[in-house]
């Protein structure tokens, strides 16, 4: 069973999507294993195609912390760009996706701690 949900899931590919460039984007994809899924010259096709990367499971990535599920580094990956997106509703889905999935969000009050992994937002 998942960690998250696909609410979830989506919400954070959409976060992605709202705070890095297309490039940036393709950066990720490689560093994901992902540059062969072909996600589309839209960032709404790029949303779909990491989303359901991340929800069929299975796949394991290289990040800072380790070999993490390609779902929970999506999740990471939109958490630390918080600061960009608070007040946009793809965080608000994300942040009740969490909820769903049995975290307390637990926003920061400033930005400094925008690189804090996803242990430091959620309980």
């Amino acid at each position: 069973m998942s960690e998250f949900n696909r609410m979830t899931v989506v919400a954070a590919a959409e976060v992605i999507s709202d705070t890095h460039s297309h490039s940036d984007i393709d950066v990720l994809e490689v560093q994901w294993g992902l540059e062969d899924r072909g996600g589309g010259g839209s960032k709404p096709a790029r949303v779909v195609s990491l989303s359901k990367a991340a929800v069929e499971g299975g796949h394991k990535v290289h990040t800072e912390q380790g070999l993490v599920s390609l779902e929970r580094t999506v999740v990471e990956t939109a958490l630390a760009n918080w600061a960009d997106v608070q007040e946009k509703l793809c965080w608000r889905k994300l942040k009740a996706g969490l909820r769903l999935d049995g975290f307390e969000v637990i926003e920061p009050v400033d930005d400094g701690g925008a690189d804090k992994k996803l242990d430091s937002f959620i309980s």
